[in-house]
Parts: structure tokens; sequence; C-alpha cells
């Protein structure tokens, strides 16, 4: 590979969605895994975007990019993306297609329940019979929240998050 252009034939792009409690968004990081740049990407997301695309073209070529992402509702969706990545000094360029699945209520952070103060802990809550074991209910809070639950041995669920909209708490408990 003597070609100065070329990118290397291990080039990867990675995404992960990362909740900015500070900006109230979502942050979508895209980064390479060598010396390559990310020169724009096109992202489309129906009901994601205004017009259901967006381009990002930083001013300084980097390995990595981010794109704050704000959500009036909550909505699941996958990113559609094709980055075009490259050398700094290079002309030639690889695009690269990949998708991101974002979570229905990914735009709430989890937070421990302990740490929320008492003036700001829900008041109101709905009590119901669910009748499925707390394990299918963990697997569905991995999968709607951003979230990487652990079951305990009590087989219980006191679980909090504050929302990036408006910063107010909600908490999910459950025992079996």
């Amino acid at each position: 590979m003597n070609d100065p252009s070329l990118i290397p034939p291990n080039t990867e792009i990675s995404c992960t969605l990362t909740p900015s409690i500070e900006k109230k968004r979502l942050l979508l990081i895209m980064n390479t895994n060598n010396s390559t740049v990310i020169k724009s990407a096109v992202i489309y997301g129906d009901k994601v975007f205004e017009n259901g695309s967006f381009m990002l073209c930083p001013s300084e070529a980097k390995s990595s990019i981010t794109l704050p992402l704000k959500f009036e509702k909550d909505l699941q969706c996958i990113l559609s993306i094709k980055a075009i990545v490259g050398h700094l000094s290079s002309k030639q360029n690889h695009v690269f297609e990949l998708s991101h699945r974002i979570p229905k209520f990914a735009s709430y952070l989890y937070v421990p329940t302990a740490s929320i103060a008492k003036h700001l802990r829900p008041t109101s809550y709905v009590s119901f019979v669910l009748p499925e074991r707390i394990n299918r209910l963990i697997l569905w809070l991995n999968q709607a929240f951003l979230l990487e639950y652990e079951p305990n041995t009590k087989k219980t669920i006191d679980i909090s998050f504050v929302s990036l909209r408006n910063s107010e708490y909600m908490t999910i408990q459950s025992d079996s």
C-alpha cells in the first residue's frame, strides 16, 4: 500500500449516542479507528431533522465529529449515515454507509434514585400489575432507553431518569 491517498482496509467508523445534560441534547459521536478523518457526513432520519436529513461539514476534518440531536417527542428511529472519509491531504475519499438505532426513550438520562433531591422526586405515580417476568421488563428497559441495566438478586427494579427536555425526573419501580 504505497499510495498515500488510499485508506487502510481495516478503516471503520463507529457511532455512539451520549446524553448531555448541560446541552439538553443527545450527542451523536462518529469516530474513525485510525489516522483517517471524517470530512463530511449526511445523516438521514425520518422525524429527526426538519427536512428529513442533515449535512455535517466540520470546518476542520477530524477523526471524530459530534452532532447534537434534540428530540421534541419520544420516538424510535434508525439514522442512516453516509460519511466521507479519507486522509487530510488526500483527494480520493471513501464513502462509508452505516445505520444507528436510536431507542424510543433516548432523551431520558439514567440517574441513581438515591441521588435525586427529595423536593425533586416525582410525587405522582401509576400502579398496575404487569404479568411479565422481571427479566422481560429489564430487557424492555435496555432496548427502550440508553441503558445497560443488570438484574439484581432481589428481583426488583428501582431506576430513575431525568428528561433532557425539561429536567424532570421519572422513577420506575417493580418487585416480583
